[in-house]
């Protein structure tokens, strides 16, 4: 039953990954979401989810994206999420997203993570440009 649910999971993100590439946002959602309830942590479930966030914010679901990005972040003590190469994405998403609200203080503790924990990826350049803007440099 196990295998029957990461194949399902596997194939509805695959799905929906083919869709979002098609530009098709609305129709790849349900798919990620489906994807993400039969497998949520399988090797693919980050992209599942980075994709459905990416969804969120793409259609202008701002409060949707928060809230899967708040997910994103707090299943990071599972394997897949715990190494996943968009962790520090998703970070710098959020600390754009508390932006967007006037939530400088939230924004600048992501932002100096990402800088401390990814330095030399570029969302640690990134994080530090906006922190100047914040800083007013």
């Amino acid at each position: 039953v196990k295998e029957v649910s990461i194949l399902a999971g596997k194939n509805l993100y695959r799905e929906g990954l083919y869709l979002y590439q098609s530009g098709k946002l609305e129709d790849a959602i349900p798919l990620f979401k489906r994807s993400l309830a039969y497998s949520a942590n399988e090797y693919f479930s980050d992209d599942a989810h980075f994709y459905l966030i990416n969804c969120y914010i793409k259609l202008n679901e701002d409060e949707h994206a928060f809230i899967e990005m708040d997910r994103f972040l707090n299943k990071s003590h599972e394997t897949h999420y715990h190494h996943s190469p968009y962790k520090d994405d998703v970070m710098l998403l959020k600390a754009k997203e508390h932006l967007k609200k006037s939530e400088m203080e939230e924004a600048t503790l992501l932002l100096k993570t990402i800088i401390s924990n990814y330095s030399g990826q570029w969302t640690s350049y990134s994080a530090k440009n906006l922190l100047k803007e914040i800083q007013g440099e």
